[in-house]
């Protein structure tokens, strides 16, 4: 009988200093250039300050859950997803019913409408349910995968209830709706079911069917599909995407220098969040993007460690 060698957890500590300093390097870089993108604008303060308090929380978090024995996590796994299904459902109610139009006073209060999207319950803090999904399907698949062993290369017993509950949080979070959170959630949990062994060819068939409804939800959105059309658009339209490019191509090889960009000076739309990449472009050039590309490579490959 052959022997497959568990590697001890020890082993993997240089594997693990070098995930925290990757992880502190893109934290900390982004904080920065989110202030500094924004320095015309008060707003661009308050968001580096959310970004640098949530970062700590963030650390704070993490090492309580490092430190925390995972059949904790596999019994809690459950019951958490319920709890996000459940806020989900609540959301998307009200996203259903009124859409972008305003709703009624208490209604608006509970779920406030921001960006063309309910997105957030507010209980004092603003809390965005489909985030806290991306950990809480996590956890459920892996401790469903754990139970399942070699189960999951089976389609009807294996994948399909997976899948089910993928998909439906997918569903109820791109109802918000948030396209983007939705294809992430979406990518998280094909990798992880697929990492566990299951068939390709059977996790092939809901990639499949993710990449159509997305063509479709592309073509039959008109933002979207605008979005998507002008993007390649000449840059005399001055578009999203083009001042975008404007940026990339002002920071050349080593950039202009931190804060001196000058696209993120009313040009570009929402530069502190949603463009910060080109503000990074513009500001650090060519060798601060393949930098912040590499982190998240190396971040991806220690995932895989």
């Amino acid at each position: 009988m052959s022997t497959v060698a568990v590697r001890h957890p020890g082993e993997f500590r240089w594997e693990t200093r070098l995930l925290a300093v990757v992880t502190l390097s893109l934290t900390g870089f982004g904080v920065a250039n989110c202030l500094a993108a924004g320095s015309y604008l008060e707003r661009s303060y308050q968001e580096a300050i959310q970004q640098a308090f949530a970062a700590l929380a963030g650390g704070v978090i993490f090492i309580i859950v490092a430190y925390t024995d995972y059949h904790v996590w596999r019994r809690l796994a459950k019951p958490l997803l319920l709890a996000t299904l459940i806020g989900l459902v609540l959301i998307a109610i009200p996203a259903l019913l009124w859409g972008k139009r305003p709703a009624p006073g208490p209604v608006e209060a509970l779920f406030p409408l921001h960006g063309g999207g309910r997105r957030w319950i507010k209980l004092g803090v603003q809390i965005q349910v489909s985030e806290i999904a991306r950990f809480t399907l996590a956890a459920y698949l892996a401790a469903r995968l754990a139970e399942m062993g070699t189960k999951i290369r089976t389609l009807r017993e294996g994948l399909l209830p997976l899948i089910g509950v993928a998909v439906a949080t997918v569903l109820l979070v791109a109802l918000e709706p948030s396209v983007s959170v939705a294809a992430v959630i979406a990518i998280v949990g094909v990798t992880i079911i697929f990492t566990a062994g299951a068939r390709i060819l059977h996790v092939l068939l809901p990639v499949a069917l993710g990449v159509s409804v997305l063509g479709a939800i592309l073509v039959l959105d008109p933002v979207r599909a605008k979005r998507y059309l002008t993007s390649g658009a000449p840059c005399a339209e001055l578009t999203q995407v083009c001042n975008s490019l404007i940026g990339f191509g002002n920071g050349g090889l080593t950039g202009s220098g931190f804060g001196r960009g000058s696209q993120k000076l009313g040009h570009l739309p929402l530069s502190y969040s949603d463009f910060l990449l080109s503000v990074v472009g513009e500001e650090w050039g060519f060798v601060g993007v393949v930098f912040v590309c590499l982190c998240f490579v190396l971040f991806c490959w220690m995932g895989f460690r």
